[in-house]
């Protein structure tokens, strides 16, 4: 006769670990961004004029790069927005150039490597407050709140990829989410 070894759920403790990543952030060649902890980001996958880097030949001349595809296609990530048809990959867990006069900002055409939270439960998201239902699994919002998180509904074409467990206050990185990686990152 046998013994069971492992039953098959969520522990707490082993099956909900935190997992980070490190990824690179951007600002398009024409307009700074300011990113900050909690900020959900998606994989850029556009190219064209507005998503596009600086960056340099060996002579030193500059030119503009699309950013999905400079540093390799699922390198590059961005403020997730939901009817941009990002889809939301992790939680940004540090506020970019904390020291700088304008802290989180990245420069108009520039990128940083950050880290990103992608697995585990996470405390410091950011949800629309009102627009989550505990228990609920959450998507990227709409452009008018971006890098933050909705209730998922039927109908929307990004799969979800967090678990509402606590909703703190609007747009305040203060929010309890399970993300789930449903990328595999």
């Amino acid at each position: 006769m046998s013994t069971v070894s492992k039953i098959d759920g969520l522990d707490g403790n082993n099956s909900l670990k935190a997992r980070f990543i490190d990824v690179y952030i951007y600002s398009d060649d024409d307009t700074a961004v300011t990113y900050a902890k909690g900020d959900c980001l998606a994989i850029e996958f556009n190219v064209g004029a507005n998503y596009k880097i600086h960056t340099y030949t060996a002579a030193g001349v500059e030119t503009d790069t699309d950013a999905a595809s400079y540093l390799g296609y699922g390198n590059m990530y961005t403020k997730a927005a939901g009817n941009n048809l990002y889809f939301g990959a992790g939680i940004l867990a540090e506020t970019p150039n904390p020291d700088s006069a304008t802290p989180g900002q990245i420069p108009a055409g520039t990128y940083q490597k950050v880290s990103m939270q992608v697995s585990g439960i996470c405390s410091f998201a950011k949800l629309v407050t009102g627009s989550c239902t505990l228990g609920a699994t959450l998507i990227a919002a709409d452009s008018g709140s971006t890098g933050q998180l909705v209730d998922y509904a039927a109908g929307d074409i990004e799969p979800p990829f967090a678990v509402n467990l606590l909703e703190g206050d609007n747009g305040q990185a203060n929010s309890t989410v399970i993300l789930l990686n449903p990328l595999s990152l």
